[in-house]
C-alpha cells in the first residue's frame, strides 16, 4: 500500500526539513545519522517526507544553469528583502550576513524547494513573472519647506527636495523609482545585474551605480519638463512612449556623464546636452537656488515651493524680467532687498500681509 503524500505544511514536513538540513552539515557525525535512520524506519510517512524533500533537492538539477545561478543569487536577497519591507527601509547588509543555525537552513531549504518546483512546473513565462515580482515597495513625500533622506535596501541614497513625491519598486531584475512631482538626488548603489531605473514623466534614466538629480515639476509653469544633471559616473537618459518617428534620433537617447545636464520638453524630446558645474548638482539641498537669466515670475514660482511668499505680480512687464543670482528661499527679506537694488522695481503693501511687485516710476 502505497504512503500518501505529506501535506505541504504539516508538522512532520517541518520535521523532515529539519533532518534534511543537518545532514547537509560537516559536522553531523555517525551518531547522528543512527538517530536519523531509526527515525526514518519508525513510520513509512518519515520515510515519504524526506524522500519530498529529496526529490525537490533533486529537481535543482533539472534546472538551467543561469536559472539556477539566478535562484542562488535571489535567494538571500529576497530574505532581506522581505525584512527590508517590515521595516520600511534600510539597509539590507546585515541582513545577508551568513549564518549557521538550522532555523536559516530551514528557511533556506524551503525556499530552495518552492523556487525548484516553480521553474520546472512553469517553464520560462512562469520563471519571468517570478522574476518581475515586486520585492520591495515603498512611496515617500516630502511637505512645502521639507527635505529628507533616506537609504533604500540595496544601500542606495534617496534626497528628496521640499514638495517632492516618488515610488520605489525592487523587482528580482531591476530597480525602479518614479518621480512624480518635485526633484531629488540618488547616489545608486552599484549592482550591475539589476540597473536603477528613474522614470520621470516622459524621461526614463537608467544608470547601474552614480550620482545625479532628476527634476520633474508639472504643476510648476514655466518648469513643466524633467532635468537630469549628473555628479558622478554616468547616465542614459532616453525618451519613453510617443511617436519615435516624430523626434530625430539624437532627440531620444543621450548618455551623460559627470557634469554634464540634459532637459527635455513635457513630450520628452531631449535639448542639447549643457555642461554644469559637478559640485552644483543638487544644490537645493544646502537651499542654494541658482538662477541665469531666469523670468521673474518663475522665480517666484520656485521659491514658493518652500515656503509661503507674500509678493504677487500683476504686471506682465514684471512678470518678464530677467533675474540672475543665487538665493536662500528661507531668507526672504534679502530676497526682496536684492529684488529692489537689481532690478527697477518696488515693493507696494496691499494691506492684506501681501506685497505687490510693480515696476518703478
Amino acid at each position: 500500500m502505497s504512503t500518501p503524500p505529506v501535506a505541504p505544511a504539516s508538522p512532520l514536513r517541518e520535521e523532515a526539513l529539519g533532518w534534511f538540513v543537518r545532514r547537509g552539515n560537516p559536522h553531523f557525525n555517525a551518531e547522528d545519522e543512527a538517530m536519523f535512520q531509526a527515525w526514518l524506519q519508525a513510520d513509512p510517512a518519515h520515510r515519504e517526507a524526506f524522500g519530498q524533500w529529496q526529490r525537490q533537492a533533486a529537481q535543482i538539477d533539472a534546472i538551467p544553469a543561469q536559472w539556477r545561478q539566478q535562484l542562488q543569487r535571489n535567494l538571500a536577497l529576497d530574505m532581506a528583502l522581505d525584512a527590508a519591507s517590515a521595516r520600511g527601509a534600510g539597509r539590507i547588509g546585515a541582513d545577508l550576513a551568513p549564518t549557521a543555525t538550522t532555523r536559516s537552513g530551514r528557511r533556506r531549504a524551503l525556499a530552495i524547494g518552492g523556487y525548484a518546483s516553480l521553474a520546472v512546473a512553469s517553464g520560462w513565462l512562469g520563471w519571468r513573472q517570478w522574476q518581475d515580482q515586486a520585492r520591495y515597495s515603498q512611496c515617500f513625500e516630502t511637505r512645502r519647506g521639507e527635505q529628507s533622506e533616506m537609504v533604500l535596501p540595496d544601500g542606495t541614497v534617496l534626497q528628496l527636495d521640499t514638495q517632492t513625491q516618488v515610488e520605489v519598486v525592487y523587482t528580482r531584475q531591476r530597480r525602479h523609482l518614479r518621480l512624480i512631482d518635485g526633484q531629488l538626488m540618488l547616489a545608486v548603489q552599484k549592482d550591475a545585474e539589476r540597473p536603477f531605473q528613474v522614470l520621470s514623466g516622459p524621461v526614463q534614466v537608467t544608470v547601474v551605480g552614480t550620482r545625479f538629480a532628476v527634476r520633474h515639476t508639472p504643476r510648476q509653469v514655466g518648469a513643466t519638463g524633467v532635468d537630469v544633471s549628473v555628479s558622478q559616473g554616468r547616465v542614459r537618459v532616453e525618451t519613453v512612449g510617443g511617436d519615435p518617428s516624430a523626434m530625430p534620433p539624437t532627440s531620444r537617447l543621450v548618455i551623460l556623464g559627470p557634469g554634464d545636464q540634459v532637459h527635455g520638453d513635457a513630450r520628452g524630446l531631449l535639448e542639447a546636452v549643457r555642461q554644469v558645474s559637478p559640485e552644483q548638482v543638487g544644490a537645493w539641498q544646502q537651499y542654494h537656488l541658482r538662477f541665469v537669466d531666469s523670468r521673474l515670475d518663475r522665480v517666484l514660482a520656485e521659491l514658493s515651493r518652500y515656503r509661503d511668499l507674500p509678493l504677487v505680480i500683476q504686471d506682465p512687464a514684471v512678470a518678464a524680467l530677467q533675474v540672475t543670482g543665487v538665493f536662500d528661499p528661507r531668507d526672504l527679506a534679502t530676497f526682496q532687498r536684492m529684488l529692489a537694488l537689481s532690478l527697477p522695481v518696488r515693493l507696494a503693501d496691499l494691506g492684506d500681509g501681501r506685497r505687490e511687485v510693480r515696476m518703478r516710476r
